[in-house]
């Protein structure tokens, strides 16, 4: 099982490309406000994905502009409500680009009211 989802994570990610960036700005978020969001290259993003806290995660990739991503992010939050007490933790991976952070994704988040933790991808290649 844990290979599989893994190996779902992997093709997602190889799904929209490589990252050739070393550099990204990193701004801590420790409140589900998401008032300041954690930003990360693709490179960066691999530690997310290697966690070994004996926790189930749950990854999303996202953006505010897929309505299909949009359409399905009230079940993701219903999934770390449900489990939130069972070391379940949903994150979602925000592909949205980084001169809508401020102007889309922030209020996005706040609007919905989002409480599973949203990172964002900052790529150059993006």
């Amino acid at each position: 099982m844990k290979n599989s989802v893994y190996l779902l994570l992997i093709m997602s990610a190889l799904s929209f490309g490589q990252s050739k960036s070393k550099a990204a700005n990193v701004i801590v978020n420790e409140e589900t406000s998401q008032k300041n969001l954690e930003v990360y290259d693709f490179d960066e993003i691999e530690k997310f994905l290697n966690l070994d806290d004996q926790k189930v995660h749950v990854v999303n990739f996202w953006a505010t502009w897929c309505a299909p991503c949009v359409k399905e992010l009230p079940y993701f939050e219903a999934l770390q409500e449900k489990y939130k007490d069972q070391n379940v933790e949903v994150l979602l991976i925000s592909l949205d680009f980084p001169n809508q952070y401020e102007s889309k994704l922030k209020p996005f988040i706040q609007k919905k009211n989002i409480k599973s933790k949203v990172i964002a991808v900052n790529d150059t290649d993006m």
